[in-house]
């Protein structure tokens, strides 16, 4: 029986070392990655040590090659309120599928993508009775929470507060960094700037922008970043 035991684990140790040497070729391990999906690959390179580096790595290449999908955020609706859902429209089937939800159910937040995280920024939430019909009822209350999304794994990660609660912000990603700007606490509309260093998960103010905007759009081009439109202070249009 014990020759019979050394036998069968001489035979796992040789299939492991045998797994191990072929998982280290990139070219395979891209190749498995792209038949077994994005989850299969996270859950591989999280578990497996010297085989699980060569699929993380190989990671990155099935990222930059994958077709890129549309996620909607949040929102609220009559009936059910503010909401913690979020769907994602795939570019290749073109078809809806409900994402686990959000930990934060929020309306008018911020969303922004990061070396392959979604992440919510700000919005706000009810506070009050939800059974009226009539939304002008309604209280809200602006929030600075901020949430990180794995589409890979699945699983939502809460982040460090932004340092301004607000909603009605704008948010953009870039090398590494996620910007938000702008937004409003009731009616007291915001010049705010900060940014966040997803690699350590630290905020820092920045300047404010000149004006002071909610509602407005941000887009990062050839190293700048660009704030458009919105509401301003005064409730004209941008």
């Amino acid at each position: 029986l014990s020759l019979r035991l050394a036998r069968e684990k001489l035979g796992s140790e040789r299939a492991y070392n045998l797994l191990c040497h072929t998982m280290q070729e990139p070219e395979i391990c891209l190749l498995v990655g792209q038949a077994a999906g994005f989850p299969a690959v996270c859950n591989y390179g999280a578990i497996a040590r010297a085989p699980g580096l060569a699929m993380r790595e190989a990671l990155h290449r099935l990222y930059a090659g994958a077709t890129p999908n549309v996620y909607i955020c949040g929102g609220a609706s009559m009936f059910h309120g503010v909401l913690d859902k979020i769907s994602r429209f795939s570019l290749r089937d073109g078809a809806w599928e409900m994402m686990p939800p959000m930990p934060t159910a929020r309306r008018l937040c911020a969303a922004a993508a990061v070396a392959g995280l979604l992440y919510v920024f700000g919005g706000e939430t009810e506070q009050g009775p939800l059974w009226f019909t009539d939304t002008s009822w309604r209280q809200y209350r602006q929030l600075k929470t901020a949430e990180s999304f794995n589409p890979f794994s699945g699983v939502w990660r809460t982040l460090q507060d932004m340092p301004t609660a607000r909603a009605g912000c704008s948010a953009v990603g870039v090398h590494g960094m996620l910007y938000v700007f702008g937004g409003r606490i009731v009616e007291n509309v915001r010049a705010a700037a900060e940014r966040l260093d997803a690699a350590v998960g630290r905020w820092e103010r920045l300047p404010e922008m000149p004006t002071a905007r909610s509602g407005c759009s941000a887009a990062a081009l050839f190293g700048l970043l660009y704030v458009t439109g919105g509401k301003g202070s005064d409730g004209q249009i941008l």
